[in-house]
């Protein structure tokens, strides 16, 4: 990425883009219901659950297509075990 890419992308992240990416970068890990409840479901976000879930998913994608985070594979069960 550009120095140039990188201010346009920089210009175009809201404040709550940037505190979800403050949180990841201070918590290091977080699962998509955490940042939810932290940065989706203050009053007047959104009317319902499904709402805020729907609009967390959209915004991680978001980050996620500019490379700014990563989601991990999910493990279910042990490794010796099949689940």
């Amino acid at each position: 990425m550009s120095k140039l890419d990188a201010y346009t992308l920089r210009a175009n992240l809201t404040a709550r883009d940037i505190g979800i990416l403050e949180d990841l970068k201070r918590f290091r890990l977080l699962s998509t219901r955490q940042i939810q409840r932290l940065h989706f479901s203050h009053p007047g976000a959104h009317s319902t659950v499904v709402g805020a879930t729907r609009a967390a998913h959209r915004v991680l994608g978001r980050l996620q297509s500019h490379r700014l985070l990563a989601q991990l594979e999910r493990r279910v069960g042990r490794p010796e075990r099949a689940s």
